[in-house]
């Protein structure tokens, strides 16, 4: 065995800007006692989205679904981007694949991430990707980025930005996988694969046979528009205060910020590096979470723990 997973840990509550939404959605009762009506929630999603029956599967969690897409497919070798999502080593093990990372790179002279695309030799060879942002950080394409053979895992953008959500299922060897949990609770583990209908079959032999009935009454009220479907900029605030201190903000989305270097926060945030540069990913607090940021800040002394100046950085 190449890898070893690490026994469950207790979980840190308090102040913790990681991967919760910045909003709380309330549901009301669920029925626990009955399985959920699977039909019901396949009709849902369909009437939510515009994809068709026989284009999707719906599952626990992006994280099942992707390894339910994994099982389907079947490759060989699959290239992922790097920083990203750790289950896909995890996976490599359990699906059987070599996998292989495709690493971004910092580039000085645009201050942004970036990643160059790999060249598949055949249809054994897949590449996993995130569409600009990773569960880590946002980044760019070197070049025009050509779907083949390509899962997309786009759980860190909303299902309802046609910009990044076809009109239409995808065609051919590209598979999209997301989730309405980072933005709506992380607790809902609602997750969904759109595909090309000629993957129907094999993905219907790995989709999961029920899903939360909390997922199921989240897709009835999104359907109903009892839930808000508006979309609304929740991290400019915590931009906004980030900045007023001097800190470099490099990019934003409604989950998370990513700053350049490492800091003393008292919260917990994701460090990385990519070219032995430092950043840190925060998640967009709740306004409470906020004022406590800010409470800190004015009456702490905030240190970079790397050794680059910010200028450097830049």
């Amino acid at each position: 065995m190449r890898i070893k997973r690490n026994t469950y840990s207790t979980l840190e509550r308090g102040l913790s800007l990681y991967n919760e939404p910045n909003q709380e959605v309330k549901i009301g009762a669920v029925d626990y006692r009955c399985y959920p009506d699977m039909k019901e929630a396949y009709d849902n999603f369909s009437a939510l989205t515009g994809y068709p029956q026989g284009t999707f599967i719906l599952g626990n969690g992006a994280e099942n679904v992707i390894k339910n897409v994994l099982l389907a497919v079947k490759p060989k070798i699959l290239f992922s981007t790097v920083p990203g999502w750790g289950m896909i080593e995890v996976y490599s093990e359990s699906v059987g694949f070599r996998n292989i990372p495709n690493r971004m790179y910092w580039n000085a002279g645009k201050k942004s991430l970036e990643l160059e695309q790999v060249k598949l030799q055949n249809d054994s060879e897949w590449t996993y990707d995130y569409a600009g942002i990773s569960n880590f950080c946002h980044y760019r394409y070197k070049d025009n980025y050509v779907p083949q053979n390509l899962i997309t895992d786009l759980s860190y953008r909303s299902i309802f930005d046609k910009e990044f959500f076809p009109v239409e299922p995808p065609r051919g060897n590209h598979i999209i996988v997301g989730s309405f949990d980072k933005e709506f609770g992380v607790g809902f583990r609602l997750g969904f694969a759109i595909f090309d209908p000629k993957w129907n079959d094999l993905m219907q032999i790995q989709r999961e046979e029920y899903i939360n009935p909390s997922a199921c009454k989240l897709l009835y009220l999104l359907k109903e528009e009892y839930i808000s479907r508006k979309y609304e900029d929740f991290a400019q605030p915590l931009v906004n205060l980030l900045n007023s201190y001097g800190i470099k903000v490099l990019s934003s989305n409604n989950n998370f910020v990513v700053i350049l270097g490492h800091y003393n926060f008292p919260f917990k945030v994701r460090r990385f590096n990519v070219n032995n540069k430092a950043f840190s990913r925060i998640g967009v607090p709740t306004t409470e979470q906020l004022y406590e940021i800010e409470f800190y800040l004015k009456n702490n002394k905030l240190e970079r723990l790397d050794n680059e100046s910010i200028q450097g950085m830049e």
